[in-house]
């Protein structure tokens, strides 16, 4: 058992906020335009998450996962909560996303072993996920985890870490460079109190009293909903960003980009926030307007031609144009 890593602290709140049904303020999906962007049809369709946390619960408002398989025991079930929801709020971001859902972690919140937390995410890799959360962190670097992550990396995933809730530095992976650090935003877009940061930190999302699925001891599927606070929370909303950009990629390209090119996207679609010196910005929906844009900017052409012999040969006199404008 190790009992430094594991869930960061984090906030469960005791009832689920009644927030309004009309108060869109508080709707992460409107916040983010994430709802611009389901409303397009970019819901995950062919894209594939994978989750490495408290374990699985079937929730009755969220689709099952397609593959389920617990490191340290023998039993998936989600006896502590938090792995049921962040899946859900994957779900809530990317709808139509199938799941790969490992438990690497105790009822508690622990790691069973780093070793566990490692091989969970090489499973996850080894089962062609296109993105990993890892709503989780503590310790120091551990040689397992670091490993695991540079083969998902090596294996074209991209690996979504939370901060942490320490208001300090970040933790142990998200500190990784080969990981998307995301912190937690309040409802006033400020940096919510205790998410971690420094100049590691490469997005945020909100994270402050997020509403979503619950485990529910007493019976097989949940209907239970609960509110909870952290970077754990935010991570999700960027994992399934990750997620629908490469829907869109693989609907223009016809193949799944290469997760630096995945990663350049969403930063360069994120929206700048004033008085957070950190990071990128706040995730963003990606629309077929900005992504076009996007793809369209010199650095990023670059980036993408590169993964694209055939492409290079369509648009190598454009790639050279806008390098010379670049240099100008």
């Amino acid at each position: 058992m190790s009992n430094d890593f594991g869930l960061t602290p984090h906030i469960v709140h005791d009832e689920v906020p009644d927030i309004g049904a009309q108060d869109i303020m508080r709707n992460p999906l409107y916040r983010m335009g994430m709802d611009k962007s389901i409303e397009e049809g970019y819901v995950g369709r062919g894209i594939i998450i994978g989750i490495v946390d408290t374990g699985y619960q079937e929730h009755v408002d969220y689709p099952n996962a397609i593959l389920v398989k617990s490191f340290g025991d023998k039993d998936t079930r989600d006896y502590n909560g938090h792995g049921t929801h962040v899946r859900c709020i994957v779900l809530s971001g990317l709808p139509a996303a199938s799941q790969i859902i490992t438990k690497a972690l105790d009822k508690g919140g622990n790691a069973y072993s780093t070793k566990d937390i490692a091989d969970a995410i090489i499973f996850c890799a080894d089962n062609n996920a296109h993105v990993i959360n890892l709503s989780l962190g503590g310790g120091g670097e551990d040689r397992h985890i670091v490993r695991a992550i540079r083969y998902a990396y090596k294996k074209n995933c991209v690996v979504v870490c939370s901060a942490g809730n320490n208001g300090g530095n970040l933790t142990f992976p998200a500190s990784m460079r080969e990981v998307v650090a995301t912190g937690a935003l309040s409802w006033n877009d400020k940096l919510w109190r205790h998410s971690s940061r420094d100049e590691r930190l490469d997005i945020v999302a909100y994270g402050d009293q997020i509403v979503s699925g619950w485990r529910d001891l007493r019976n097989e599927v949940s209907k239970l909903m609960r509110s909870l606070s952290g970077t754990s929370m935010a991570a999700p909303w960027v994992a399934a960003e990750c997620g629908r950009i490469i829907e869109i990629y693989m609907r223009h390209y016809n193949e799944v980009p290469a997760n630096h090119v995945t990663i350049n996207i969403l930063y360069k679609a994120a929206e700048i926030l004033n008085g957070i010196p950190y990071g990128n910005g706040k995730v963003r929906g990606l629309t077929t307007q900005v992504f076009q844009s996007i793809i369209n900017t010199a650095d990023t052409v670059d980036d993408h031609l590169a993964h694209h012999p055939a492409l290079y040969e369509k648009h190598g006199w454009f790639k050279r144009v806008l390098r010379f404008f670049k240099l100008c």
